[in-house]
């Protein structure tokens, strides 16, 4: 049996973990547990529900380390999920998931536009997002900010930030290739965040939390200049400033650069292979 992980579900309820987690115990996922659901889903019951189940998660590691083989989709997962649940330290491997092909806009918008596509969620970063488009604002920068998402009420557009409801992906991806940059400023430990593919893929920058398997991602290209601390709007901030001066010919110089690097490691043509490779060596 070939276990496919693109989470932590094994070592956290939630199936999220954080750069301050510790070793994994009942007590501490029970807190990170309640402290998630009320803060990602704005729920007290919820937030009670899911603590008193977090012990069932147990179950899950115990499945888990059943597998003859684990699949992480960057090392840095693998390297959290050996590190917190060593009886499987020998069964885990790093195989990338593939990238599909998708195809880039011959042109941007004409002003300097970041796009973020992570609704109002706490571990995506909504705040921090929201923060630095304000500081942006302040220093009189000459860009605009389009957040994506479901907007419980109504949210108000200005001339520097425009609010959007959710859409098909397509359309997503025409707003990433649009884009001067897309933004994702996640504070937990994504493994692989497909964002940040599908903006390289479509020769836009991304402008991201060095958090995760984000920087195996970006590794040697430009978008590496560009990742910040995160939790940190400042520094978010400030490489909005750095995108917005960049030029058009800049803009596509980097972004051909872009598309290269990522399919060049992440193509189906690539990846494929090595998901085959592991199953013929676990004699499946």
């Amino acid at each position: 049996m070939i276990l496919h992980l693109h989470d932590y579900q094994p070592i956290s309820f939630t199936a999220s973990m954080y750069p301050e987690d510790g070793a994994p115990s009942a007590l501490t996922d029970a807190k990170k547990t309640f402290k998630y659901e009320v803060l990602e889903h704005k729920s007290y019951a919820k937030a009670l529900a899911s603590t008193a189940l977090t012990p069932l998660n147990l179950l899950a590691r115990k499945w888990a380390a059943q597998a003859d083989k684990i699949i992480c989709v960057s090392r840095r997962q693998a390297e959290i999920i050996a590190r917190n649940m060593p009886e499987a330290r020998d069964k885990i491997i790093n195989v990338y998931n593939p990238l599909p092909p998708l195809t880039a806009e011959k042109t941007k918008y004409r002003k300097p536009s970041f796009t973020y596509t992570g609704g109002k969620s706490y571990i995506k970063g909504y705040k921090i997002a929201l923060s630095a488009a304000s500081k942006t604002a302040k220093k009189k920068v000459d860009a605009k900010f389009i957040f994506v998402g479901t907007w419980n009420g109504q949210k108000h557009s200005t001339s520097k930030i425009e609010f959007r409801s959710r859409m098909p992906y397509q359309k997503i991806i025409e707003l990433y290739s649009k884009s001067t940059s897309i933004i994702i400023p996640s504070i937990w430990e994504e493994p692989l965040p497909y964002t940040v593919l599908e903006a390289m893929a479509v020769g836009t920058i991304p402008i991201a939390s060095n958090i995760g398997g984000i920087p195996e991602i970006v590794k040697e290209t430009f978008a590496e200049k560009m990742l910040f601390k995160p939790k940190d709007a400042d520094s978010l901030a400030d490489r909005v400033e750095e995108a917005a001066c960049l030029s058009r010919e800049d803009l596509a110089d980097i972004g051909s650069k872009l598309r290269t690097a990522v399919y060049g490691k992440f193509g189906e043509n690539v990846v494929t292979p090595e998901i085959i490779k592991a199953f013929k060596d676990s004699q499946l």
